[in-house]
């Protein structure tokens, strides 16, 4: 049963993958750590913020697996709304965890 923890990189999303991979672990199920780009600002600032976005979540994934989970990131373009659904049906994702923010996702800080 694969598990998909959404992240934006802040505070509240770190906390989410941490519990997200200590889930997986304990079950001993995969998890997918996935960011989703908008699209918008994927084509506004073109490579360097998919580089920075690919990095970062291959950063995220390094440590997650330092927790014992087993992991695959995926950096999406396009909709959470639309992207994240399309995603988990694809990969039969039973469980979906992310943390809640009051903040707009951001790459910037």
């Amino acid at each position: 049963m694969p598990i998909l923890c959404a992240t934006n990189f802040s505070d509240e999303a770190l906390t989410a993958t941490t519990v997200a991979a200590e889930f997986a672990r304990r079950m001993g199920d995969e998890l997918w750590l996935v960011f989703v780009l908008p699209e918008n600002t994927a084509k506004a600032f073109g490579e360097a913020v998919l580089s920075t976005a690919e990095t970062t979540l291959q950063g995220e994934a390094a440590r997650v697996r330092k927790l014992g989970a087993t992991v695959r990131p995926a950096l999406l373009k396009g909709k959470l709304h639309v992207e994240l659904p399309r995603f988990a049906a694809l990969n039969q994702v039973q469980l979906v965890i992310a943390g809640g923010s009051h903040k707009e996702p951001s790459l910037l800080g």
